[in-house]
């Protein structure tokens, strides 16, 4: 009876001759199964930053660049009778605008350049998907201001009077002209996704 209880297999050396095949199988799949969704889940991580910060940066340039629009169109020079003219036709009593469209904009303004006040044509235009801003000084800048405007509709720029309610369209008079409505929309290349600035700008009189 000794004897053939010695036979007997110990009840631990089993758990101590470590792991079967497959339980190697299953836990290589859970690990493999584990790792494929936390990689998926690192790169959305990933592309969703990216596309974040890019919709930022795209959001910081068009308010730059409506910015920018809004200080040059606040300073259009205003001829006074007996003080100035405007250069271009030399009318008075007038906002020196030289011409005006939905989406390019002429006028004169006035800068001081070494001590003195001097008129200069300054030019707001979209060409394409680019949003230019010009002086005629000496010597004359041409800065982009965006790449990245909506090719149709991305810069309007409405005319009002002191009463009407924008949009009020390009055939108000100059002499009449308190407001220039700017709406700017651009678009981000890395998102696709568009965005949209609205101000309105109450013209100086000088």
């Amino acid at each position: 009876m000794r004897g053939h209880s010695s036979l007997r297999s110990d009840p631990g050396s089993r758990r101590s001759s470590g792991f079967t095949l497959i339980e190697l199988i299953i836990s290589i799949s859970l690990i493999g199964v584990l790792a494929a969704v936390g990689s998926s889940m690192i790169a959305d991580s990933f592309t969703t930053t990216r596309m974040v910060n890019a919709n930022n940066a795209s959001t910081a340039r068009a308010r730059y660049a409506m910015e920018r629009l809004a200080r040059e169109i606040r300073e259009i020079k205003y001829a006074v009778s007996g003080a100035s003219t405007c250069p271009a036709d030399g009318s008075t009593n007038n906002y020196c605008i030289i011409s005006k469209s939905a989406t390019n904009l002429q006028f004169t303004k006035t800068v001081v350049v070494s001590g003195t006040n001097t008129d200069i044509k300054v030019t707001i235009d979209q060409t394409g998907s680019d949003l230019w801003l010009q002086y005629s000084a000496s010597p004359a800048v041409n800065a982009r201001l965006s790449n990245n405007v909506k090719a149709s509709g991305g810069l309007l720029l409405d005319y009002c009077d002191g009463t009407a309610t924008p949009p009020c369209g390009t055939s108000v008079n100059n002499v009449d002209i308190r407001f220039v409505v700017i709406t700017l929309t651009t678009y981000d290349p890395t998102s696709g996704q568009s965005v949209m600035e609205r101000t309105r700008v109450a013209l100086r009189n000088f």
